[in-house]
């Protein structure tokens, strides 16, 4: 019995914690201005309540969150309600949750993080933008499967050596093998032999002898 009890006790704190984590994230918006007006009037303008409202209410180009959060983009740490408020974060919470349960606040949907923006990435992982042998075939490849009328400039049919030993261009040959590949006119294996016919089998026969 004492056993099941800790395991109930321990799955509501794990719970609540992700529940808690989940939050830390999120922008708080006024779900009701109508009760924020009339909350705001109950308490002196230096009241922590006044404070969460009014710091939500002015905050028009940037999500509030509890603890703030750092923008990957621009390296800036956007301050939350603790930080804004100079209050303990055990306190805002407090304060929060009372305010949502009354429906005067809610949590947006989503994060309020904005997320990495990724490279935009070829095959096995490289970028577009690779100026290797290999990324510039791939680009070209590309490219002729979009439009098999592309007909390159010698800087997109120019790659990089390794170890910084300059540059160099495809030659004709190979730019043609490229563009063959994309289109679907490469010849695979070995050629088919054509058809002797019997009269032709014959004249050779004769040759021979």
């Amino acid at each position: 019995m004492k056993d099941k009890l800790i395991q109930s006790l321990r799955k509501i704190i794990k719970e609540e914690l992700a529940l808690t984590e989940d939050r830390l994230g999120k922008g708080l918006t006024i779900a009701d201005k109508d009760k924020a007006s009339k909350i705001r009037q109950l308490y002196p303008k230096d009241h922590y309540i006044v404070k969460i409202i009014d710091s939500i209410e002015k905050a028009t180009d940037k999500d509030i969150t509890r603890l703030g959060y750092k923008d990957p983009k621009t390296g800036e740490f956007i301050e939350g309600l603790n930080s804004i408020l100079d209050m303990n974060s055990i306190r805002v919470n407090a304060e929060l949750r009372e305010l949502i349960k009354a429906g005067i606040l809610i949590d947006k949907e989503g994060t309020a993080i904005p997320k990495k923006e990724k490279p935009e990435a070829g095959q096995r992982g490289r970028k577009s933008s690779d100026t290797s042998r290999e990324g510039i075939v791939r680009i070209l490849f590309k490219k002729w499967q979009d439009d098999p009328n592309f007909n390159p400039t010698d800087d997109e049919i120019t790659y990089t050596l390794p170890k910084g030993l300059g540059t160099e261009k495809l030659s004709p040959e190979q730019v043609a093998k490229i563009k063959n590949k994309a289109l679907g006119l490469a010849k695979r294996g070995r050629p088919k032999m054509q058809k002797e016919s019997l009269y032709e089998t014959y004249k050779r026969l004769q040759k021979i002898k």
